[in-house]
């Protein structure tokens, strides 16, 4: 049952802190040595805490090596600072603990560099033990540890050759003394004369500027100007750095107790009744289902006072299965909003749990502004000092966002807002994959009409150990059902039992965790389908996998943006270390239209300062109004990444490319305040119908027609460009193009290339309101996103307004059809010469037609013939053909599928076709393939051209 907590009503908040100070007091004496979080820095001590993730099991040994590495590493950066900084506290996580939130990861092998700043959640220097246990001279890893740590926490770039260098590395002069000039930044320390004795930053005065370092191309200066600029109570030397400043207190080494400790917090207060509530309640039991075995996580819900519905326990089925009962009895109880009473109690239960541990975090959900008790942020820094992080998820537009992103971005969390309660459940998968370091494999969301199937696509690569598949829908209804289809083809269900494979399911979400040899690398397709008898709904389909050696750190430069303020979004992708060569791309869903796609490039452009560096960066300033906007950003590979290549220590150590293909996805939010006036509510869509004639775009067409308010001032035709967006396409009518048609304000634009018009009339009959039209010829279906729901939105000098529909739908012909040809090459055993897929929008009516050359003996009677088309792949048995002379002939069928073929031996001609079926994956830009082992051993890929519809070699 619920632990009730000390009640608050009436009382003081001077009086209350006074009641529990002892408690506060001892926990942050227990939790100040050692914290798991991003790093700080203490300017009352002028020391940095950090802490450490050492990404592999380390022996007692290698722990103790690596202690006295950063011990020396402290005092390297003293001396170099000339005794003003210092290591203070250090919390170390074994075996992979503390990932998500280390300032350092410790790898067996590679290369050492470091991605970002100091203080930024996923931003971290990585180093090699290859790297730390190099020797030459005196000069061991402590060297490569405060060289990395100044590009962390100073924002220093090396001073060895940068991008226009012809000269080898060198910062200083020839010929200056080498411990007080020979900089940290440079790899003297590791090579020539001054090994082992180099500590220090260059200046002004020794920093050779005819050089072109990396530093003075990133900076144009020396080490010390760019980190006085970092951090005011750094004071420059007035000549040449000072020599051996004294020795340094040594840092607080601390081992954190391996133990992941989740507490939601749920707002149960009178503006929760309700949908909210249930949402909020829907969400918090997904996460609790798809927790880890041994992870403890507990339920709080607040509203005048606190209570503990569930205490941190350790999760095992039983365990899961009680707290998803106190869940589900949580109720609104009409009170206030205390969020500074849940905050400070919550913290105390997390740490009252047991040591500080390697991960804690709160999740606080509320809906409103703290009406009661003490003030919120005041608790962000004891949180802070704790190492918990405080994970939030704003719902509906009176949410306090503003504290709630503050909460966040001083703790080490992310920050989330939904305006609708079912936003909530993607946001909880979302965090759990944040918490747990999780990869998010797939993330789709929308409408799921009566009769209607939806389908996800998630790549498990061959490092995933484990994977959760899931599909959550809003309202009480049995009647979904999830299916995956595995790499192989094979169909996992509620009725399937296999090894590895554990099928959870309740009124609001099915859910399948897989393990062992049941997880197949590949893709894999989760259906969800919604019987005719059924109700609409909204749902979400998604995926998480396990990994301890391919993570994606994403984030933004700030969290909170002030109009017109761009956002830089950057993202690095990590195979065991930061590697470069993978595609990334991030989706800002906005407060109102649809999502923006924005591409992130690794070449020394939009923000990103040196090329391949494995720091992946983009600019977002398409802000449509105030609020919160969530970024997920999404990294793959279709083959080979190369590992960045790092600091020069190691020279020696090769960056050979990696041959890995993978997805992963990785959310956070952010807000934006000032932006312009915004309407949200102003356009009313009249009419619209679309005409689908998937597989060819020039049959399909489109028709909108509505209206939006248009007062006097809010635009200007010779001016304002004009955007229409309809579903995933824009149409832009530039400034001026309008023209008139008639004597009354009607205009037209049209784009014969395009086949499309718009028209609008402006002043309609004498008010402010306006009316038009678009009419498109040539649309192509997956341009435009879920049909179900489409969202319309129009921008135009002042005006910015949007509207979800439910269109009107006519399907005509197949979803998509492919053809591609191809003449004989000499020397292959196997030439297709024609190729017809038919992508049909009926389950199960698939279509493949294929003709091709033969080279080899081909003998079907005798041999196994593999039939293979991206996710189609079928056996067919010698008994399946049947010969007369030098002519065989095939007809196979298994359930729905019907295959038939045939082979002329003289003629050196094979034909087949396969109906039946559903492809169940295949897109353009699939590759296609086709084997025939049994006699050939040609395999031949095939990709479609989203532009003209074929394939080619």
């Amino acid at each position: 049952m619920p632990h009730d907590l000390p009640a608050h009503r009436g009382l003081s908040a001077t009086s209350l802190l006074r009641a529990f100070g002892a408690a506060l007091l001892c926990w942050s004496a227990s939790a100040a040595d050692a914290r798991a979080g991003d790093g700080d820095y203490d300017p009352a001590t002028r020391t940095f805490k950090f802490s450490v993730s050492v990404r592999f099991q380390a022996t007692p040994q290698q722990l103790d090596r690596l202690r006295t590495l950063f011990t020396r590493a402290s005092a390297l950066i003293h001396d170099a600072t000339d005794g003003q900084h210092r290591f203070g506290t250090i919390a170390v996580g074994n075996a992979s603990q503390g990932g998500s939130s280390a300032d350092f990861w410790i790898l067996p092998d590679g290369r050492s560099t470091t991605i970002g700043r100091f203080g930024k959640k996923g931003d971290r220097c990585y180093l090699t033990m290859t790297d730390l246990e190099a020797q030459s001279a005196s000069a061991d890893g402590a060297w490569v540890i405060a060289h990395e740590f100044a590009r962390l926490a100073y924002g220093l770039a090396p001073e060895y050759a940068g991008p226009g260098a012809t000269n080898g590395r060198r910062c200083i002069h020839a010929g200056d003394p080498a411990t007080q000039s020979a900089c940290l930044m440079d790899d003297y320390w590791n090579r020539g004369a001054a090994v082992g004795g180099v500590s220090e930053f260059c200046v002004a005065g020794n920093h050779d500027h005819d050089h072109d370092t990396w530093q003075h191309a990133v900076h144009g200066g020396s080490c010390w100007e760019t980190m006085v600029e970092q951090y005011a109570d750094l004071v420059p030397p007035a000549g040449l750095p000072v020599d051996a400043p004294g020795a340094p207190t040594p840092p607080t080494w601390s081992v954190l107790t391996a133990d992941h400790r989740y507490f939601m917090v749920l707002d149960r207060s009178g503006s929760m009744i309700g949908e909210r509530l249930e949402m909020a309640k829907l969400g918090a039991r997904v996460f609790t289902t798809l927790s880890r075995e041994g992870d403890k996580l507990g339920l709080m819900s607040f509203s005048w006072d606190p209570v503990i519905n569930a205490p941190l326990t350790a999760m095992n089925p039983a365990t899961r299965q009680s707290l998803r009962q106190a869940i589900s009895t949580v109720s609104s109880d009409n009170g206030a909003t205390g969020m500074g009473w849940a905050l400070l109690h919550a913290r105390n239960h997390v740490l009252a749990a047991g040591p500080a541990a390697t991960d804690m975090a709160v999740l606080l959900l509320s809906d409103g502004q703290a009406n009661h008790g003490p003030e919120p942020l005041g608790f962000a820094d004891d949180y802070r000092a704790s190492g918990i992080a405080i994970h939030t998820l704003a719902l509906g537009g009176d949410a306090d966002v503003s504290t709630m992103q503050q909460l966040s971005s001083k703790t080490s969390g992310r920050s989330f807002q939904s305006q609708r309660p079912f936003g909530l459940v993607p946001i909880f998968v979302r965090l759990l994959a944040e918490v747990t370091d999780g990869g998010l494999l797939a993330l789709r969301e929308g409408y799921l009409l009566p009769g209607q199937e939806r389908r996800a696509s998630a790549f498990v690569d061959a490092t995933v150990s484990s994977a959760s598949f899931l599909a959550t829908w809003d309202g009480l209804d049995e009647a979904q059902v999830l299916s995956l289809r595995t790499p192989s083809g094979q169909i996992i269900d509620a009725s399937s039992s296999l090894a590895g494979v554990r099928h959870e399911r309740d009124a609001t979400s099915v859910i399948f965790s897989i393990e062992g040899a049941a997880l197949q690398v590949g893709e894999w397709i989760l259906v969800l389908q919604n019987p005719a008898t059924a109700a609409p709904h909204e749902y979400a389909l998604s995926a998480i996998g396990y990994s301890e050696i391919i993570d994606l750190a994403a984030r933004s430069d700030r969290s909170q943006y002030s109009w017109p303020q761009p956002m830089q979004i950057t993202a690095t992708a990590i195979y065991r270390g930061p590697i470069s060569g993978a595609r990334m791309e991030a989706s800002v869903r906005r407060p109102n239209g649809p999502p923006v796609l924005v591409a992130l490039n690794d070449a020394g452009l939009a923000g990103d300062e040196i090329s391949n560096d494995g720091i992946y960066s983009g600019l977002f300033d398409r802000w449509n109004g105030d609020g919160s906007y969530t970024v997920d950003v999404r990294a793959s590979s279709g083959g080979s990444v190369v590992p960045v290549s790092g600091t020069a220590i190691n020279p020696s150590t090769p960056t050979a490319p990696i041959d890995i293909a993978f997805e992963r996805v990785q959310p956070f939010g952010v807000t934006m305040s000032g932006a312009p006036r915004i309407l949200h509510s102003h356009l009313t869509i009249d009419k619209a119908s679309f005409l689908v004639e998937a597989g060819n775009a020039s049959r399909g067409s489109l028709s909108v027609a509505g209206s939006f308010d248009a007062a006097p001032g809010d635009l200007d035709r010779e001016i304002d460009d004009l955007v229409l967006e309809v579903g995933g396409i824009d149409y832009a009518i530039p400034a001026g193009t309008l023209t008139r048609v008639g004597t009354k304000d009607r205009f037209q634009f049209t784009d014969a290339a395009q086949r499309s018009r718009f028209d609008v009339e402006l002043n309609v009959k004498g008010s402010s309101r306006a009316r038009f039209r678009l009419r498109d010829v040539g649309v192509d279906a997956a341009s435009l996103g879920d049909l179900s729901r489409v969202r319309v939105a129009l921008r135009w000098g002042t005006i910015d307004v949007q509207q979800t529909i439910l269109p009107e739908v006519r399907l005509a012909g197949v979803d998509a059809r492919f053809a591609a040809s191809k003449q004989l090459v000499d020397g292959q055993e196997l030439a297709i010469l024609k190729l017809d897929l038919r992508d049909e929008l009926d389950p199960l009516s698939d279509r493949i037609a294929l003709s091709a050359r033969v080279q080899g003996d081909l003998r079907p009677d005798e041999q196994t013939l593999t039939l293979r088309c991206g996710p189609f792949e079928r056996v067919l048995p010698p008994s399946a053909w049947r010969r007369n002379g030098e002519r065989w002939t095939l007809r196979f069928s298994e359930g729905a599928l019907l295959v038939q073929g045939s082979f002329d031996r003289a003629k050196r001609s094979f034909s087949l076709r396969a109906s039946g079926f559903d492809f169940a994956g295949l897109a353009p830009e699939a590759t296609i393939g086709f084997s025939a082992p049994g006699g050939f051993n040609q395999y031949h890929e095939l990709r479609l051209s989203a532009a003209d519809g074929r394939f080619g070699y």
